[in-house]
Parts: C-alpha cells; sequence; structure tokens
C-alpha cells in the first residue's frame, strides 16, 4: 500500500494526464476569443502540457506559459518543438512560480485554466499571487481565470468518512495494445477548504496489469463571495461573472468563469 507522503504529484505522469484531464468543454475556444478581444501579449499561469497554450500560439497571439512543475514543462517544450517556426517564435516557455514570479514585462492578458488558481494552498498564497498578476498587467489588460463553485453536497459527501472515498473511475488508451484503468479516491477537509485526492493508475496489456502508480492531487476551493473579496483586496474588478464557457449566467454549483480589470 502507498505512503501520502510518499506519493509524486500526478503531475509527475504527463503521459497519464492528458487521458484523465483533458479540460473543460469549450475553454480553449473561450480563452482564444477573450484574449484576442484584448490583443497583446498573453501570459498563461500553470500551462501545463500547453493545451491552450499552443491552440492560442497557432491563432496570432504572443503567449508566455508559466509551470512550476518541470515534468510538464519540459513535456511542453518538446510539443512547442514539433510546431511550425512561425507558431513557435510566438512562445516563451519558462520555468517559474506565481507565486514567487520572477519575469519582470507587462502582459494585455494574464489567463489561468482549468482551475489551476485552486492549488494555492492558503489566504497568504493567494493574496501573493493576485497581487503578482495584478503588477504583470497593463493598465488596461485582463485578467482572465475559471475554478469550479463549490457544492456543499459534494463537499459534503466527500467530507463523510464513509462515503468519502468515493471512485471516479476513467479508461483510455495508451497504445494500440496497453489501456489505463484509473481511479480516484477523494477526500474533503472542510476546516481547511481542501480536497485531496490519491489517484491509481493501472496499465493493463492483454489482461493483465502491467505497472501500477500513484498520483497525489490536491486544491483548496475557494466560495464565490470569498473570491471576490480575494480579487477586491488584490485590486481587481470583476467585469464578468458566467456559469459555463458559452458565457451563460453565472449559476451556483457550476463553473466560475471571471473576467477582471484593475480596479
Amino acid at each position: 500500500m502507498y505512503e501520502i507522503n510518499k506519493i509524486k504529484s500526478i503531475y509527475f505522469f504527463p503521459e497519464y494526464y492528458e487521458i484523465t484531464s483533458p479540460g473543460c468543454p469549450g475553454d480553449v475556444e473561450f480563452y482564444l476569443n477573450e484574449t484576442k478581444k484584448v490583443s497583446g501579449e498573453v501570459l498563461e499561469v500553470g500551462c501545463g502540457l500547453g493545451r491552450v497554450l499552443i491552440p492560442l500560439a497557432k491563432e496570432d497571439l504572443n503567449i508566455t506559459g508559466i509551470d512550476n512543475c518541470l515534468t510538464m514543462l519540459n513535456e511542453a517544450k518538446r510539443r512547442v518543438e514539433e510546431l511550425d517556426s512561425e507558431v513557435r517564435k510566438r512562445i516563451t516557455l519558462e520555468y517559474d512560480d506565481i507565486r514567487e514570479i520572477k519575469i519582470k514585462k507587462k502582459f494585455d492578458s494574464v489567463i489561468i485554466p482549468y482551475r489551476t488558481l485552486l492549488h494555492l494552498n492558503n489566504v497568504e498564497e493567494q493574496i501573493s499571487s493576485l497581487q503578482n498578476i495584478y503588477d504583470l498587467l497593463n493598465k488596461n489588460g485582463k485578467f482572465i481565470f475559471n475554478i469550479f463553485d463549490p457544492d456543499i453536497n459534494t463537499l459534503k459527501k466527500f467530507s463523510d468518512p464513509l462515503t468519502g472515498n468515493h471512485r471516479i473511475f476513467r479508461f483510455g488508451l495508451l497504445s494500440n495494445s496497453r489501456y489505463l484503468n484509473t481511479w480516484a479516491t477523494t477526500q474533503c477537509y472542510p476546516e481547511i477548504q481542501t480536497i485531496r485526492e490519491i489517484w491509481t493508475y493501472e496499465e493493463i496489456q492483454e489482461g493483465k496489469v502491467i505497472y501500477k502508480k500513484y498520483g497525489l492531487f490536491k486544491i483548496r476551493y475557494i466560495f464565490r463571495y470569498e473570491l471576490e473579496h480575494l480579487l477586491k483586496r488584490s485590486g481587481f474588478k470583476i467585469e464578468n461573472l458566467y456559469g459555463d464557457f458559452d458565457r451563460s449566467d453565472y449559476k451556483y454549483g457550476r463553473e466560475l468563469i471571471c473576467i477582471c480589470s484593475k480596479i
């Protein structure tokens, strides 16, 4: 059995991550449309494998991607190297952490897709990161991101010792002969607003498990009005708040998509 403190993050397994974490439906198109409205230089925080970054660069946007996981970043660099030279020159990839950002240049848009903002572990990290984003934005720049809106019934289910070990099954093809069988054991800790999951990855070939690995996933969820307070405290105002990437109105328990500007 695994020891929690020895389990690597799920981001150390990019070959699995791509299968199990495909993004939210419509998110790439949304970020593309919103950044093209602003134009200029784009910064993506937590660019991962380049799922959002590469399509934006293909649409003539200059984009810098940062990530604090070298495993993911190196795979993103490999994928960028395979692109047409005209697209490659519009992409910059850097190892960096928004909590203690080293980049000094200014951007017209800062985007944080796929709930990456929830990897900030406490209020101090949230405030320092949001203030860093404020400093990175040009005067009329836009800060665009999405998180999930916590549903109290789901949180209660994951907080119960008897039902917290809820398993989400996924099944994906790794190659012509090898399959990935994946599930997550989820537990919620409401006193610190944290969800922790242990992901089990089984590589199956000819009906037999040939590899088994474990990955750790941890986020700190944020409630709507808590988020509004954090943004205002950091110098932002919400211009648009959506409940889906089709720009439908905010609705409790769905996605929470924000377009922000400086106050």
